[in-house]
């Protein structure tokens, strides 16, 4: 398992990734599909969960940023997003 945590003053992210996992049926039931990768997605209150296979990886993203623009995130770079992340985000 590898967990990331980007913060400053605009945004907080934490993206973990586990090998040989599987995302729990019960978990984000509303889905988007981007890049080819079926994205499930929860917004439990003000956060948002986010959670997809990337290979033999799932890749979990926390984040109280909007949809939208971690949906662009994960479109920009599948492999990691949060290596993506910069200060104009």
């Amino acid at each position: 398992m590898a967990t990331k945590l980007v913060t400053n003053r605009h945004y907080t992210v934490i993206e973990t990734r586990l090998e040989n996992e599987r995302i729990p049926a019960r978990f984000g039931e509303r889905t988007r599909t981007i890049n080819g990768l079926k994205v499930h997605i929860q917004k439990p209150g003000k956060q948002l969960n986010l959670a997809y296979r990337n290979g033999t990886s799932v890749i979990w993203l926390i984040s109280d940023r909007p949809e939208k623009v971690l949906l662009r995130l994960i479109t920009a770079s599948p492999d990691s997003p949060i290596s993506k992340l910069s200060d104009d985000f």
